[in-house]
């Protein structure tokens, strides 16, 4: 069975990010953030094509005295699109909009604004955000990942710092094997981009997608060069030579290189590139990050979001776990362990409603690398909420770097279908009726797009065999002449 396309998620984890009382503020679309004042530096350029939908988030707490709503934001236009959450005065919980729809203007850039009730105070804390986005290109499934480097200055010349490809990049890595997302599933990567938002560089500085195909890391063809004393979005958009291929046991991460100057620096808020499933797989790839790892107290049970941020000390697992509306089949879960000086075993889970799911694996004690279950697979539904879970070894830290898992999302039939029935009759001693079916499903953009749902059709068809000589049938009657 083939997909035609494949409805991607993007989103993260927000650190409990509290609004500023009575103030307009934006946030990233995707990856980790804290809200920002100015609009440009929370700014994601999203070349791909496509419609954004089923806008999502949850909130945590809240004491403010007004309602704060939230809209996705078209920056380069600039306004404020269709899709908009209302939050009310001291409601927590749950909201999405499943009514609104955004389509995509290839090289716009998108951010979520952030706007309180006019007078109102206090503030509420936003802890998942999620957007579904459905290609335009009938054979892709593109997800867009955004490392927050939360205006990191960078400032030492012909310096090279890593990243991971999502989450947070902000403690400038200099150790490019703490950043490595291991690859389980065949795809490609493109659409490099960078954020800068102040720059007095006299020379370029340079962001690359590194690959390593296991002879050690090295530059991929994906490469952004940001010009001495300019400031922007700086962005490398030629998909159809600069692609990225990778396959299973890879590893990818993002170089940033300064250039020669000294006395100089550049502040960089973000970088985002995008994993595109082509040929009809329709594999999602949902990928949790921290460049330089996430730190985890021994002997804890602690929950990390499905995408976005790997953190390392969530006790509150409705804070995390998140619904993504789309029923999917994931499979190869698996985690780059970072710093192990544990003396007992930790052990990583995929979570569905609050319970372990089938996909695990164990880390043993003071061992570090990446572990993956590779047997096991996890059915969720429209209507689940996944997130991971790990239990640390019973002494020490555990630094977990990146964990990712890959869907394959369900074939959704349609509101509509045709069922065709042909039939045939043989002759002789005892009749047998043939029968043939076919059905075919059709279904919309639009309908994807909502598809809160999980239908399965059942045919059952049976044949009467009728004997002529049970029931003295006469095959001859010469009077009135029957054969």
């Amino acid at each position: 069975m083939t997909f035609s396309q494949s409805i991607s998620i993007w989103g993260g984890i927000f650190d409990s990010v509290a609004t500023t009382a009575n103030t307009t503020t934006y946030a990233f679309i995707a990856g980790t953030t804290s809200s920002n004042t100015t609009e440009s530096k929370m700014d994601v350029p999203i070349r791909s094509a496509g419609t954004l939908s089923n806008f999502y988030m949850r909130i945590s707490a809240n004491s403010c005295s007004g309602t704060t709503t939230y809209t996705l934001r078209d920056s380069t236009t600039p306004g404020d699109v269709n899709e908009n959450i209302s939050v009310p005065t001291a409601t927590t919980g749950e909201f999405e909009d499943i009514s609104n729809q955004d389509t995509i203007t290839s090289g716009h850039q998108y951010c979520v604004h952030i706007v309180p009730a006019g007078g109102s105070t206090g503030t509420n804390t936003m802890t998942i955000l999620k957007l579904s986005f459905l290609p335009s290109t009938s054979t892709d499934t593109v997800t867009r990942f955004v490392t927050s480097w939360a205006s990191a200055t960078l400032v030492t010349a012909s310096q090279s710092y890593y990243s991971a490809i999502s989450g947070l990049g902000s403690s400038l890595s200099l150790t490019e094997s703490t950043c490595a997302c291991r690859q389980r599933k065949t795809g490609k990567y493109r659409y490099l981009a960078c954020q800068v938002s102040a720059n007095n560089r006299t020379t370029a500085t340079t962001a690359t997608l590194r690959k390593d195909t296991g002879s050690g890391p090295a530059n991929g063809n994906q490469t952004v060069s940001i010009t001495s004393a300019t400031t922007g979005v700086f962005e490398d958009t030629n998909a159809s030579t600069h692609d990225d291929s990778v396959s299973a046991g890879n590893d990818v991460d993002i170089k940033v290189a300064t250039g020669s100057d000294t006395g100089h620096s550049l502040t960089l808020e973000n970088t985002a590139v995008s994993f595109v499933s082509d040929a009809s797989a329709g594999i999602l790839q949902l990928t949790s990050g921290h460049s330089v790892g996430s730190s985890q107290s021994a002997a804890l049970t602690r929950f990390i979001g499905i995408t976005g941020r790997v953190q390392g000390n969530e006790a509150t697992e409705d804070n995390v776990k998140l619904k993504l509306g789309h029923a999917r089949t994931y499979s190869e879960l698996t985690a780059h362990v970072i710093t192990n000086t544990s003396t007992t075993n930790g052990t990583m889970n995929f979570r569905k409603n609050s319970a372990n799911g089938n996909m695990t694996f164990s880390v043993p004690n003071n061992t570090t690398g990446v572990f993956s279950d590779s047997s096991n697979t996890d059915i969720a539904g429209n209507n689940d909420y996944i997130d991971y879970a790990y239990t640390s070894g019973a002494t020490n830290a555990t630094i977990i770097g990146q964990i990712s898992c890959w869907g394959i999302q369900f074939v959704d039939l349609a509101a509509s279908a045709s069922l065709t029935l042909s039939s045939s009759i043989t002759r002789g001693g005892t009749f047998f009726r043939n029968l043939t079916a076919s059905l075919t499903f059709s279904d919309s953009n639009s309908r994807l797009l909502h598809a809160f749902r999980v239908i399965q059709e059942t045919l059952s068809l049976s044949a009467v065999v009728l004997n002529a000589a049970k029931f003295r049938l006469p095959l001859f009657r010469k009077k009135r002449g029957w054969l």
